[in-house]
């Protein structure tokens, strides 16, 4: 047994975005750390987030113990920078022990341990393997790390990997039993708040459809099974952040509907008491994702059941809703494995709208199979929705990440190219048509030129400010952006069908006419220094379109 307490340091990877971020991955770990071991432990956190990777006492970091690292899309420069500092000068020296969590740790967690042989990953869900690995710590003082990752594996820690004589092995999945969990350590949420950032909550894990093809739940957790979390435990962690100053929750849930519409219903309920009471800030907002599927007939509610939830949702506060509609065209929509139509999700849009409520739409224009007439009929949905000027991300292409249905297809099809890329966590692909290639270039030329200025715009519509004038203003403003991306695609179009995106000097030259509208656009923004803040944007109201 140790002598003293076992020294954990969580960090946190920033994501490469203008979002401000609660790190709820390293705060649910630090809660259950410091319920199961108590006294036997030492847990700090760190988001980098919050603080430059430049912050890092090196020195420090390298006395204590175990090292959790929370991986991001975007952050393995950031994690390979740690462990380069972290590498023991000497072999004679002892370094960490070094656990990589996360979604690059999850899905990557062949090419990681390829790479860094001396770390453990967790792949999916990471109390009870990281609880594991504590526990065989406190156990085994001063054991070499070659010594402790033999351990852990024959242990039968669930939920990790690690690399052994070359060769990477895995241990059993195991879902972690939600009934249990204990609520986050929220050493950071503070300074979270202070600075407007999004601050989350967890409502459930899984989702109850589970089949989409690009759909990576079922390698995340082991199995694709909608699993809620206790409702008191849900209570408790919204009264307790009303109480620290927090206006908006944003659920981290996939599907936040899930099995159970009287769950929801019931949280609603409560909610709605407990703002009456003042237990709850009255203005408190909150984010939800939801699938189609929820939303449809003969999916687990009458059309009334439906209309229920929606309506006491409506009145408990909750605002926006994430809906992956992913598609207006039905052939893409098989190929996606949806289980939904074009009408389906059309008609889910209209009851969310009619409703009130303001609607995310997660959309995936291009896949490699597309055809240019799939392209036109994904348009056309969304003229006839009226979505063109929307101000969500609609132009995106599908992402190939690994352990995926997806990605066995587009091998067998030959779509796929090179090896994975590490740090943005997907596949290159190709696409069977060769118009599509030529336009997806194109469209990626411009948003290269775009899209940074359209992420800083996009984070500020997100974090704790709930309704606000300028919110709204925001959002009419970044969608008469996204007007600007569609009448550009449109352009390409004609171009692609008059043998035009062929022409290399034909397609600089559009870019560079739309840039100039683009640039117009937002020289009536007033930048401060290099960043927009929703200061800039006290007189946004009254302006003219593009």
């Amino acid at each position: 047994m140790r002598s003293q307490k076992l020294k954990i340091v969580l960090i946190d990877t920033s994501l490469p975005t203008d979002e401000l971020n609660e790190p709820l991955g390293v705060e649910v770990l630090a809660g259950e750390l410091t319920h199961r071991f108590g006294e036997k432990i030492d847990v700090c956190m760190l988001s980098l987030s919050l603080d430059k990777i430049e912050v890092i006492d090196y020195d420090w970091l390298k006395k204590v113990d175990l090292v959790g690292i929370s991986t991001k899309i975007g952050s393995y420069d950031n994690v390979k920078q740690i462990l380069r500092q972290l590498s023991p000068v000497h072999s004679s020296h002892q370094r960490p022990l070094v656990i990589l969590g996360g979604v690059v740790a999850t899905f990557g967690y062949e090419q990681i341990l390829m790479e860094q042989r001396d770390v453990v990953c967790i792949i999916g869900e990471g109390e009870d393997a990281l609880s594991g690995i504590v526990e065989l710590m406190l156990e085994n003082e001063d054991t070499p790390i070659s010594k402790l990752k033999s351990e852990v594996f024959n242990r039968t820690i669930p939920n990790i990997a690690i690399c052994i004589n070359q060769s990477v092995l895995q241990s059993e999945r195991k879902l972690v039993d939600l009934a249990k969990c204990e609520s986050p350590r929220r050493d950071l949420l503070n300074e979270v708040v202070v600075r407007g950032g999004i601050v989350r909550v967890e409502g459930s894990r899984g989702c109850s459809w589970g089949h989409c093809s690009f759909c990576c739940v079922n390698s995340k957790y082991g199995s694709c099974r909608w699993r809620p979390f206790d409702e008191r435990k849900v209570i408790r962690e919204i009264v307790a952040l009303s109480h620290a100053g927090v206006k908006m929750i944003y659920f981290t849930d996939e599907d936040f509907i899930g099995e159970s519409h009287e769950r929801v219903q019931r949280l609603a309920g409560k909610i709605v008491s407990l703002k009456d009471s003042g237990e709850i800030c009255k203005e408190m907002a909150f984010f939800v994702s939801m699938s189609v599927k929820s939303l449809l007939p003969n999916c687990g509610a009458s059309d009334e059941e439906m209309i229920r939830t929606l309506t006491e949702m409506r009145m408990a506060g909750f605002r926006e809703i994430f809906l992956g509609i992913e598609s207006g065209c039905d052939r893409q929509l098989a190929r996606y494995r949806k289980g939904v139509t074009s009408q389906d999700n059309l008609r889910a849009l209209k009851i969310l709208k009619s409703l009130g409520f303001y609607v995310d739409i997660g959309f995936l224009m291009f896949d490699p199979e597309m055809t240019l007439d799939d392209l036109k009929e994904n348009i056309s949905f969304l003229e006839d929705a009226d979505l063109i000027g929307h101000d969500s991300r609609l132009i995106k292409r599908l992402r190939a990440i690994p352990h995926t249905n997806l990605i066995n297809t587009l091998t067998v099809k030959g779509l796929l190219r090179e090896q994975l890329d590490i740090d943005s966590l997907q596949f290159p692909m190709q696409f069977a048509s060769a118009s599509i290639s030529r336009m997806v270039s194109a469209f990626q030329q411009w948003e290269n030129l775009t899209l940074k200025t359209v992420n800083v715009i996009q984070g500020c519509l997100r974090g704790q400010e709930a309704e606000s004038v300028i919110r709204a203003d925001l959002r009419a403003f970044l969608g008469e952006l996204r007007r600007l991306d569609f009448e550009l695609l449109m352009e390409l179009i004609t171009l692609e069908e008059n043998n035009g995106l062929k022409d290399g000097g034909l397609v600089e030259r559009c870019l560079a006419r739309y840039l100039e509208r683009f640039n117009q656009h937002c020289s009536q923004v007033d930048y401060p220094g290099s960043h927009l803040s929703q200061r800039s944007f006290k007189n946004f109201g009254g302006r003219s379109g593009l």
